[in-house]
């Protein structure tokens, strides 16, 4: 287990070492088999396993095995870079509103962060024969 780890996407490998005989076992990582009945070869075989790809948002990264015993030589730890933010949050203004038969209302939406790469945002009625709405909103 690795602590402290900042929110993020990372590439993560796994370097093992088998010292003695032979084992199968399973690799976890972040609570998911990466690898399953992996043999660890002969003695003196040394292998990195990965890199496998995981987005950590508690600030730990696990790394277990199960069935075998893996002497874990090491883990390696890349953070990826993306060109591509996500949308967190999407609000609608006024909320809540009324709007009388057949009048008309304007609602605008704030999409954060602001910086968000993709902010279109898609108007429809769940039931247009109440309400129409245009891609205005």
């Amino acid at each position: 287990m690795f602590n402290a780890i900042p929110n993020g996407i990372y590439d993560i490998s796994i370097y093992v070492w088998e010292d003695n005989n032979a084992e199968n076992y399973n690799v976890s990582a972040e609570g998911q088999i990466v690898v399953g009945n992996y043999n660890s070869g002969v003695g003196g075989t040394w292998t990195k396993l990965g890199p496998y790809r995981k987005i950590i948002n508690d600030g730990t990264i696990n790394i277990s095995n199960a069935g075998g015993v893996a002497n874990i030589s090491g883990v390696e730890i890349k953070t990826v870079t993306t060109s591509t933010i996500a949308v967190t949050g999407l609000s609608i203004s006024p909320s809540p509103f009324n709007v009388l038969i057949g009048k008309s209302a304007q609602l605008s939406r704030t999409i954060s962060p602001a910086n968000a790469s993709n902010k279109s945002v898609s108007w429809v009625s769940s039931n247009p024969a109440v309400a129409l709405v245009n891609n205005d909103g």
